[in-house]
């Protein structure tokens, strides 16, 4: 089985995907636009392992995978958070570490 060619991470990379619309919606104020990329983004996390686990496509890969999206996730919503004055800029450095 091609580890990249299962629905949870197709659920995944639109996860990926909503990350720049979410930070642009930030910068822009747009918080509203923001909240619903945050919240299809978070829906995504939520339902990709179950998916995983349904259809039995839970691999290695898309364990990775799903880590390393959700760190993007959080560390791009930070940085926009604190190019808005909203946060200290040192958790951007803290949570990728």
């Amino acid at each position: 089985m091609n580890p990249w060619l299962t629905w949870a991470n197709l659920l995944t990379s639109i996860r990926v995907l909503l990350i720049a619309p979410m930070v642009y919606a930030m910068l822009q104020a747009y918080w509203w636009w923001a909240a619903l990329a945050f919240t299809a983004a978070a829906m995504s996390d939520f339902y990709d392992g179950k998916l995983a686990r349904k259809f039995d496509q839970a691999t290695a890969f898309g364990g990775l995978l799903d880590h390393a999206t959700d760190a993007m996730l959080v560390s791009f919503g930070c940085w926009a958070s604190y190019e808005l004055g909203i946060i200290n800029g040192i958790l951007c450095w803290l949570i990728p570490l």
